[in-house]
């Protein structure tokens, strides 16, 4: 499936925001879950052993056991889901919770055990008993056991924490998606935007409009390149069409004069004016081996820059090629009234001779 620019941008966003987010999550969750379980067990073991002391505390205050004392601290173990038996030294029940009220103890082990369920579906526990000796004055008066569900479990505020910190990372994480998408949309319109801009200048310029406007600024190193590159395509191509059509120009101008000087002396020829003699039809040659040697250069000029011209002088007797001249355009000369007069000796000189004519013509032709 091909994508714009600005939708590719924006999904990475926002898959980046959802890995990083699931990561976290997923870690914190662990973490909190391994801590929150050694706080179950650490503040469990406390519990335990602040019902021994508690239960110490009444032996020395009240010189023994005490019913209404065990009792009170009987039910609020209880509470805390703490299922006690406590036994004197003599191995007599003082206090059992599961005679005081058997009901409510199955009845919380039931619950326990669903609040346990709930979190783990494949949760594997059950009730457990431990047993601590009471001791007062380096003796013990007994022993207390403590039943609870374990290895460990959560109390409805415990579950309703863990519940609350769950929604709460949820919450972040749509949080987060929806800002990473807000970051991306913008991130990617501020990419997306003068990357169109020039796909439209290179459309532009393959129509052949060679006209580009002037880029606003970018933050974005690449881009002001491709920016600064577009437009330099454009310049150079406009360029280049002007050297074209400048080239046409030239060629057609460079065509013209040998072709109207062979024309001339063909049809003077042909209508009896002119003899038809060596001289002249060794004119005739000159003109069409240097339309020749021009169709040459033209051709190797697509090998070349527009600004390099390659010479290829020789040694040549200048008079010769004036006196050359003189007979092709004696027509034209004769036309315009005038007289072409070549009065000089030997001239030897080392030049490009094909363009030292090219400019002779050209001067002679214009004059």
């Amino acid at each position: 499936m091909i994508l714009s620019l600005r939708s590719r941008l924006s999904l990475s966003y926002i898959l980046v925001a959802l890995t990083g987010v699931t990561l976290i999550g997923v870690l914190a969750n662990l973490l909190l879950e391994q801590q929150f379980r050694k706080y179950i067990l650490e503040n469990q073991e406390r519990n335990n052993h602040q019902i021994v002391a508690s239960l110490t505390q009444q032996y020395s205050d009240n010189g023994g056991w005490g019913y209404s004392a065990v009792n009170q601290i009987g039910m609020a173990a209880l509470e805390r889901g703490l299922i006690l038996r406590i036994e004197d030294n003599t191995q007599r029940v003082i206090w059992d919770a599961m005679v005081h009220n058997q009901g409510m103890c199955q009845q919380m082990i039931v619950h326990m055990a669903q609040n346990m369920q709930s979190r783990y579906p494949n949760w594997k526990g059950g009730y457990t008993e431990r047993k601590y000796d009471v001791v007062y004055n380096f003796k013990k008066v007994g022993n207390v056991q403590v039943g609870y569900y374990g290895p460990f479990y959560f109390t409805d505020n415990d579950l309703a924490f863990i519940n609350t910190l769950n929604r709460l990372l949820f919450g972040v994480a749509v949080l987060a998606l929806l800002v990473a998408l807000v970051i991306g949309a913008l991130t990617a319109k501020r990419i997306s935007t003068p990357i169109a801009r020039v796909i439209s200048t290179a459309q532009q310029i393959a129509d052949g409009n060679y006209q580009t406007k002037d880029y606003l600024p970018n933050n974005i190193k690449e881009i002001n390149q491709l920016n600064a590159a577009i437009t330099d395509l454009a310049k150079d191509l406009k360029k280049q069409e002007s050297l074209r059509k400048q080239l046409t120009a030239d060629v057609a101008h460079e065509l013209r004069t040998p072709l109207a000087t062979l024309q001339s002396h063909l049809e003077a020829m042909i209508d009896g004016i002119w003899e038809m003699d060596r001289e002249r039809l060794k004119g005739c040659h000159e003109e069409i081996l240097r339309i020749s040697r021009l169709v040459k250069d033209l051709e190797k000029l697509t090998k070349f820059e527009s600004d390099q011209l390659i010479l290829h002088p020789i040694e040549f007797d200048l008079m010769e090629l004036f006196q050359q001249l003189q007979v092709n355009f004696e027509t034209e000369a004769r036309n315009k009234g005038v007289q072409l007069i070549v009065d000089s000796g030997p001239l030897p000189i080392w030049a490009d001779k094909d363009k030292i004519s090219q400019v002779l013509i050209n001067l002679i032709a214009n004059s």
